[in-house]
């Protein structure tokens, strides 16, 4: 009796109980919401502009526009979703549940139909409005199949209808906003510039703060510019009516006017009432030195290492550049003298000497730690499922951290 009576009890409870199992494979498990099981494509809605190959951290895309085929390696794929995001038509999408097991290397490859990608030719093109561009080449440069190219010497912008794929990313980069996706054919034309061909540049001394963008743009040398005494002048004869310092300026105190005008003499400038300074949150401050680097009158002195972030207030011409180029818009033009643009107000959310630490379990290995890493102090081995720090090359920058697309690397 007692050899039955053992498991006599756990017998009566479970014909009360669901089964702790389900009939896999006739029954279906039920995944969470948010699960990462694969990565699915509307293959009908994709215009094979190849952004999700290039986004890919593992290189598990493949996209083929002659062929127009879509393909994805499922054993490489680590499911970042990167693909997902940065897909300008938003046909990328991942799907709860898992691949089915193989034994084989899975390719899955997804082909559109010729009459599909025949009938995108009459899609939507981007259009240009010639007027407002400044032919920056911002549009040409995040264009995934190379169809724009941006003369601004000339001030020509051109499109090549056989290579555009209508993902519309050169409208949401330009800068200016006068890019548009429109049924018409794009103006494949010079530009009517918004201003005469022999205009010549002219400066608002009142508002110039003579940090020397204008005439270091200068492909001629024809702006001569001093600071210290505040002249700002223009040689006639070496300007070739580009405008490019018009456009460079940071200001905005440089117009394109007729040549009486722009040789007429200048009014003297008037008296500085004390202009303001950048000023860094170092709370939220990453010290990659762009603001540094873009500083035209080296103002700025950025110390990685040891999280120094200075400011020569005697060289600062409240430009502003900094503040536009700061990745992490944690500068302002709020300090009104050198002593509160240098304070230090380190109160970052971990310890100064605090180095990365990974969540292992919800890491995916995809290596864009490592890669954004400065110093190489990230080593990440997918095959292995291993996640490194070099203590003695990490700068406690905290780039990993922002940079990871999954959250799970924290300071401690």
């Amino acid at each position: 009796m007692n050899k039955y009576g053992s498991f006599t009890g756990g017998i009566f409870k479970s014909l009360f109980k669901k089964p702790a199992t389900y009939g896999y494979p006739f029954n279906k498990r039920e995944f969470p919401e948010r699960t990462r099981g694969h990565i699915v494509i509307n293959i009908d809605d994709c215009i094979l502009c190849g952004l999700c190959e290039k986004k890919c951290p593992s290189a598990a895309i493949k996209v083929d526009r002659n062929k127009g085929t879509w393909s994805i390696d499922r054993m490489g794929c680590v499911q970042c979703e990167n693909c997902v995001v940065g897909c300008p038509k938003k046909v990328l999408s991942t799907d709860v549940n898992y691949t089915e097991p193989s034994t084989t290397k899975t390719v899955d490859t997804f082909t559109k139909a010729g009459a599909a990608i025949s009938e995108e030719k009459g899609a939507s093109m981007p259009n240009c409005n010639l007027d407002s561009c400044v032919f920056c080449g911002l549009c040409a440069k995040n264009c995934p199949q190379g169809a724009l190219s941006v003369d601004r010497a000339t001030k020509s912008w051109k499109l090549d209808e056989t290579l555009c794929v209508s993902c519309g990313l050169c409208v949401e980069k330009c800068p200016k906003k006068c890019l548009e996706m429109g049924e018409d054919k794009t103006k494949n034309t010079a530009a009517l510039a918004p201003y005469d061909v022999d205009d010549l540049p002219k400066a608002d001394l009142n508002a110039c703060v003579y940090c020397g963008i204008c005439a270091s743009a200068c492909p001629q040398g024809a702006i001569e510019l001093d600071r210290d005494s505040k002249k700002w002048v223009v040689n006639e004869d070496k300007c070739i009516h580009c405008g490019i310092c018009y456009y460079k300026c940071p200001k905005k105190c440089i117009a394109m006017v007729d040549a009486e005008t722009a040789l007429a003499v200048a009014e003297e400038k008037a008296e500085d009432t004390g202009a303001s300074l950048p000023k860094a949150d170092l709370d939220k401050c990453v010290y990659c030195t762009l603001c540094a680097k873009n500083c035209p009158q080296g103002a700025l002195t950025v110390d990685r290492a040891n999280k120094v972030w200075k400011l020569d207030a005697d060289a600062c011409v409240s430009c502003g550049l900094c503040v536009d180029k700061c990745p992490k818009k944690c500068i302002d033009m709020s300090a009104s003298s050198a002593a509160e643009a240098n304070e230090p107000e380190f109160k970052r959310g971990y310890d100064v000497e605090a180095t990365p630490d990974a969540n292992l379990d919800l890491c995916v290995y995809c290596g864009i730690c490592a890669k954004a890493c400065p110093q190489d102090a990230v080593t990440v081995d997918r095959e292995n499922k291993t996640w490194t720090v070099d203590e003695d090359k990490c700068i406690h920058c905290a780039i990993c951290a922002y940079k990871c697309p999954k959250k799970c690397i924290d300071m401690k």
